[in-house]
């Protein structure tokens, strides 16, 4: 059972993070909130404790839970109720969750973010992104304590092949900020960090 995070932070304008050391997993985990005109899209999101539910109350009121893809469920049942929300997920994670929307590859979620699929990694792996401003992965890229960008390794993956081909879907992709359900965030030169990832 992970233990409820705590309070988290500010990253840029629209964007609040947690992020904190899982010992069950032996690596951090995080989850995100952003916030759009429609109210806010929890992503992934972990227990959490009265102060991190206050605080993300107070940035805006929660509209939707999207889950990136078959293996994170999370806290995301339990959450539901607080605020009588959907869940999302990838279309490619039916039977592996519990969710109320199915998303396809390329639609568009809260009018200013879209999806964009992943498969090979996680089942149902996907990734939100918002044009010019970030994507937000699941367990596809985990950002290591060195800093360094890192493809889910094989034993993890769905399809190990098939996720390294879908490593090509990022290539042109054009963000400042990358955010990871397993490592800190990036909130400047996202598209730098990536392209070093390919080189």
């Amino acid at each position: 059972m992970m233990k409820a995070v705590g309070e988290g932070c500010l990253l840029v304008e629209g964007i609040l993070s947690w992020c904190h050391y899982e010992p069950s997993l032996r690596f951090e985990a995080g989850f995100c909130a952003i916030r759009t005109h429609e109210g806010v899209l929890l992503i992934d999101p972990l227990p959490m404790g009265e102060k991190a539910l206050l605080q993300l109350e107070k940035f805006g009121t929660p509209c939707a839970i999207l889950l990136t893809n078959g293996n994170h469920q999370r806290a995301s049942l339990e959450l539901k109720p607080r605020w009588n929300v959907p869940i999302l997920a990838g279309a490619g994670a039916q039977g592996k969750l519990t969710a109320d929307v199915w998303l396809q590859e390329g639609q568009e979620i809260l009018s200013t973010l879209w999806v964009l699929s992943l498969p090979g990694a996680g089942v149902g792996e996907i990734a939100v992104v918002r044009r010019n401003a970030f994507c937000i992965f699941g367990d596809f890229l985990i950002h290591m304590p060195s800093g360094r960008l890192e493809l889910l390794p094989d034993q993890y993956c769905e399809d190990p092949q098939l996720a390294r081909a879908s490593l090509k879907r990022l290539r042109n992709l054009n963000v400042p900020s990358l955010l990871f359900a397993h490592g800190a965030p990036i909130f400047k030169n996202g598209s730098k960090h990536l392209q070093r990832f390919f080189q």
